[in-house]
């Protein structure tokens, strides 16, 4: 809708509306899906801001450049160029913030509370929180927000394994913190957040430091391995480090959400809670090596096995991933079979998903001088390569594509094509290696089948239907709306009605619809699917659909203050049926 004009000019007789913001109407409570957005709330410049000393950058970078091209040798081999652990790509920056001595309370609406929290870092590429007094009551929810409410995390509750919560990243160096306490909620709770974050590498929104020759998993070429490319994944270690992991299957075919990595990544039982796995953070685009997201995450995990010797580790992740995230679990081979050729799916200096390719034998090598071949060593990628931020992923078999082996480090990259990468063998692992106590085969023949192979399990995606998101065509579609107003608050669209084809969304009151969005099937016309949309407003909003089947994520945007055009966009989405 039009907001309602606030002022009148007159200029001689004739009478001009200025269009300008007016304060939204209250609701008689603040909608659950997004407390604290411009509903009757104090400027967020009133809001109390902590203000927290960057680190020394420069001194980080030289000392994870160090780290990568003077570790110790491993055997007789030389120096492995990837750094001896997981990459890192922020800093901790300690403190000590609770309700009680931090932030500002205030009640929005009768018998309600909220606090907030600012919190400023200078320069940093992202921010992310771990609290380590984490115990809210039934009802209350925390969330973490940067300052325009375009990026949303959480609700957080107080169910957080062993009463602490690690977040996802927040991109950029300002962050909200806001608890919601829903009238009737207990006000006792304990809630202390000890360490920030600071990101000072990329994780997100891409600086374009992975190298150009990487394929993108969302390319043609990859097509054939895109169930494969589901089941990889970029983690987060202790808010500071990261690798890659793919989901795997097991014999029970029970969609356990048993992940797999490398033990240098240095998840242990004591750090596993720290986890946070993001899902389909891939370029939109073929050739872009950017423009990912990292919306759909899930945290935490526990230890389950590993083996030092192959450098495998097994993890099985808190919860099985939305079905929304069309995410699938790969198979595995542990038969030892040399692969005539083969591809590894990873996430190359922590960003957007990429594919590698091999025509050439893997052979089998003993890295250790142990005596046992532990590890697959392919040489020169023909097409693709790794990167730090890679390890931990999976070398599938082709034609196969099975995981037969994790990456544990080499000298490959776009610039060295031809360098060798070295994959720690999961049949070594298999019955646990050097570390016979805690066995692969456990975990991956639940059910003792003797199964020594096993194909992949792939998880149909279900577009989930919620308050701020319509299903369309067939549920393949995901569509959702933000809005933002003249003072800078802003908040997600609500859905209406709907049907295969369309959808209604509200922004301000839920008798008075702003917005129609359509997906239609132009298939038999010009091999598209079309985005058509309308919407009563001059405010500005951000129309997201995403494309399960693709995971393509396209996004239009209308600016606060322009009477929002028609959008007829036939070109939208190219993958037909």
């Amino acid at each position: 809708m039009f907001r309602p004009a606030c002022l009148a000019l007159v200029i001689g007789v004739v009478p001009f509306l200025l269009l300008v913001a007016c304060p939204p109407k209250a609701f008689g409570e603040v909608p659950e899906a997004a407390p604290g957005y411009g509903v009757g709330v104090r400027p967020l410049a009133d809001v109390d801001r902590r203000d927290l000393a960057p680190p020394d950058v420069e001194a980080l970078l030289a000392e994870d450049l160090w780290n990568a091209v003077s570790p110790p040798a491993i055997g007789d081999r030389l120096p492995i160029l990837s750094p001896p652990g997981p990459r890192r790509f922020a800093t901790p920056l300690a403190v000590s913030l609770s309700p009680a001595d931090a932030g500002s309370w205030e009640e929005p609406v009768p018998g309600t509370r909220l606090w907030r929290l600012r919190i400023d870092s200078e320069g940093a590429l992202a921010l992310s929180f771990f609290f380590d007094r984490f115990d809210l009551p039934e009802g209350a929810q925390l969330r973490v927000m940067d300052p325009f409410g375009l990026q949303r995390l959480g609700p957080f509750t107080g169910d957080a394994k062993g009463g602490r919560l690690w977040t996802p990243v927040l991109q950029g160096d300002r962050a909200v913190v806001e608890l919601w306490l829903p009238a009737g909620v207990a006000t006792d709770f304990e809630l202390r957040l000890a360490e920030v974050y600071y990101g000072y590498r990329p994780l997100g929104r891409s600086a374009g430091t992975q190298g150009t020759c990487h394929i993108d998993a969302i390319c043609d070429e990859v097509g054939p391995y895109r169930d494969q490319a589901q089941a990889v994944a970029v983690y987060t270690l202790d808010g500071v480090f990261q690798c890659t992991g793919t989901l795997l299957n097991n014999t029970a075919r029970d969609r356990r959400p048993l992940f797999l990595t490398a033990d240098h990544c240095q998840v242990d039982a004591d750090n596993a809670a720290s986890v946070v796995v993001y899902w389909n953070f891939q370029s939109p685009v073929c050739g872009a090596l950017s423009g990912g997201s990292l919306e759909d995450h899930q945290l935490g995990a526990t230890w389950l096995a590993d083996d030092r010797l192959s450098d495998v580790t097994l993890l099985l992740l808190d919860g099985v991933p939305d079905p929304s995230f069309g995410v699938a679990w790969a198979g595995w081979d542990v038969r030892g079979t040399a692969p005539a050729a083969s591809f590894s799916v990873h996430h190359p200096s922590s960003e957007e998903k990429a594919v590698s390719f091999d025509d050439d034998d893997a052979e089998g090598l003993d890295l250790f001088g142990s005596g046992v071949e532990s590890h697959w060593r392919v040489v020169d990628w023909d097409r693709g390569s790794t990167e730090g931020g890679s390890s931990g992923a999976c070398l599938f078999d082709r034609p196969g594509k099975r995981c037969v082996g994790v990456l544990s480090g080499g000298f490959a990259s776009c610039v060295t094509p031809e360098g060798e990468d070295w994959y720690g063998k999961l049949s070594v692992a298999w019955d646990g290696g050097d570390t016979p106590q805690s066995p692969l085969r456990e975990y991956l023949d639940p059910v003792s089948t003797g199964e020594t192979h096993l194909d992949a399990l792939v998880e149909p995606f279900q577009c989930r239907e919620d308050e701020a998101t319509h299903c369309l065509q067939g549920g393949r579609f995901r569509v959702r709306v933000g809005w933002r107003d003249f003072e800078g608050s802003q908040g997600p669209a609500f859905t209406a009605v709907s049907a295969d084809d369309s959808g209604l969304f509200w922004f301000f009151e839920s008798d008075n619809w702003e917005m129609l969005v359509k997906v239609l099937d132009g298939c038999g016309l010009n091999q598209r699917f079309w985005v058509f949309a309308a919407a009563t407003t001059n405010v500005g909003y951000v129309l997201e659909v995403t494309d399960s089947l693709t995971g393509t994520v396209a996004t239009w945007e209308n600016p606060v203050g322009v009477a929002a055009p028609a959008l007829t966009d036939t070109d939208a989405f190219a993958t037909c049926p």
